[in-house]
């Protein structure tokens, strides 16, 4: 397999079913980590010296397990709740979340202050009144705006949280050589986190129930701190999204680190690729993450090759361990592969087949043809590292119908001979 920079399309992810792949991989404790390994595999290239400076961190927390359980104990308080998720796409277009008529609220504010000082002044039915309509007031204005705003509320205040945990994780040991830039990210970031504390009690208080945390909010509700306190924190950050990007994506590449360490120690054994400016190909035990009790194969290749063996005897499930493997290599540091051209030969020969089966019909005969007439046109370029997605479209359609067709219309004497042809033929 070669990335030639566009990294993994569609067809080749789904192929590879590299969901689950990402599944079983991803062990992080923040959508900012889900997001990175997840960029990290579709993406499938690291230069030489991303790979190191990627390596150095795994191995930092694969290394020290007591500082790696503190790190991740913050990671956790961050979390993947579902507004966690929007936060890229809510800080691109972050000037049209702020809100309108801020002079109103803060109109409001003065008047509830001043209901209050009046009740204080004369605590009788006709201080209490004027208070207790002010509070009424401002909580339904402040149910209003939670029911029509909640989304940019919860997005605020995952936003702060995240930015107060990576404070904390900033001044942890070995985090300043690591991410030399997240200290300074945050540093221009300071007016966003003092409104941390405030910002997310609505975010504790929907993810916990906790009936305190929900008082607590309608509390502030009735102040409406958190609308002003939110246009506030909304207009430092729209000044500083540079900055924040930066905090978000080393939190998320620290994550990600933390979980390819765990990912490893998960497997039976694993191993760093080594990188050669050969023409070769070598695996020493590869086998398929995916499978709990793997049959593990060594292949070696120095030229093209053919794969062989009976029905259902396992070629398809080796060809995708040793293509996982290549893309996991590439993507997070485990193992390596250059190039995979099976699909093509396979599709040629098992249309040829049943063209010239005796049990052929005019049904398969038409679709052989279309098949082989696929492979002709792709197969070269494909097979020279040519061919993009559309070639590798049509290759794959006419590998699954030549599957249809030998179904209908059978092998023949040449899917048995070409066996020992090509065990006797290693250069083949």
């Amino acid at each position: 397999m070669v990335n030639d920079g566009t990294g993994l399309d569609d067809v080749t992810w789904n192929d590879l079913s590299m969901n689950d792949v990402f599944q079983r991989a991803a062990q992080c404790d923040t959508s900012p980590g889900e997001e990175i390994l997840y960029w990290r595999l579709r993406r499938n290239r690291m230069s030489p010296e991303e790979q190191q400076i990627f390596e150095e961190r795994v191995r930092t927390w694969a290394d020290n397990e007591k500082e790696r359980e503190k790190i991740e104990e913050l990671l956790c308080d961050i979390g993947k709740s579902d507004s966690s998720y929007y936060l890229p796409a809510y800080l691109d277009g972050i000037e049209s979340y702020i809100f309108g008529n801020q002079w109103v609220y803060r109109v409001l504010q003065i008047l509830l202050a001043a209901a209050f000082i009046f009740l204080l002044i004369r605590p009788t039915d006709g201080g209490v009144m004027p208070f207790v309509c002010m509070c009424a007031v401002n909580l339904g204005i402040y149910f209003w705006m939670n029911m029509k705003h909640d989304l940019e509320l919860s997005l605020i205040g995952t936003a702060v949280s995240l930015l107060g945990n990576a404070k904390q994780i900033a001044v942890r040991k070995g985090i300043k050589e690591l991410f030399p830039e997240l200290q300074d990210a945050l540093a221009g970031l300071k007016g966003v986190i003092r409104g941390e504390r405030i910002l997310r009690i609505k975010r504790e208080g929907a993810c916990t129930g906790d009936a305190l945390g929900t008082c607590l909010d309608y509390l502030l509700g009735i102040t409406l701190m958190q609308i002003t306190t939110y246009n506030k924190v909304m207009k430092r950050l729209m000044n500083n999204v540079e900055n924040y990007l930066t905090v978000y994506r080393c939190i998320g590449e620290l994550d990600a680190a933390i979980s390819t360490a765990s990912f490893r120690k998960s497997l039976p054994w694993c191993c760093i690729p080594e990188y050669t400016d050969e023409k070769k190909l070598e695996m020493t035990e590869v086998y398929h993450p995916l499978i709990k009790e793997p049959v593990a194969n060594d292949f070696a290749v120095e030229k093209s090759c053919l794969i062989t063996g009976s029905n259902a005897s396992g070629k398809s499930t080796f060809i995708k361990a040793v293509a996982v493997n290549a893309v996991l290599a590439q993507a997070m540091n485990t193992c390596a592969a250059k190039r995979f051209v099976i699909v093509g030969f396979d599709a040629l020969c098992h249309c040829m087949e049943a063209y010239t089966s005796k049990n052929a019909q005019p049904f398969t005969d038409a679709l052989c043809e279309y098949a082989m007439r696929l492979t002709a046109e792709n197969l070269v370029r494909v097979y020279k590292g040519q061919g993009d997605t559309p070639a590798w479209e049509k290759l794959t359609l006419a590998s699954t119908i030549g599957g249809m067709v030998l179904n209908t219309a059978g092998v023949t004497l040449a899917h048995g001979m070409e066996h020992p042809a090509s065990g006797d033929c290693q250069d083949l």
